[in-house]
């Protein structure tokens, strides 16, 4: 005769709550890690790639700081 729950519903429990938190950590350290790039990708279009230098008043081909050429995004023609 079956009364109560079963003798296994603690351990259900525990592995639905570590699988529930375990999901969520992972989709929040996706979001983080995207949001990561999205924001350097911007920092590294106005920056030299080999020294760092603020290139966004620079109208040369070349970085003044380290002569590297300035590859700059194509500009979309109006």
């Amino acid at each position: 005769m079956l009364t109560g729950a079963p003798q296994n519903a603690g351990i259900v429990a525990i592995a639905l709550a570590y699988t529930i938190t375990f999901t969520i950590l992972s989709v929040g350290t996706s979001l983080i890690i995207g949001g990561l790039k999205v924001l350097r990708a911007g920092f590294y279009e106005q920056h030299c790639k080999s020294c760092l230098y603020d290139l966004t008043s620079v109208e040369g081909d070349t970085c003044p700081e380290c002569n590297t050429p300035i590859t700059r995004p194509a500009e979309v023609a109006s």
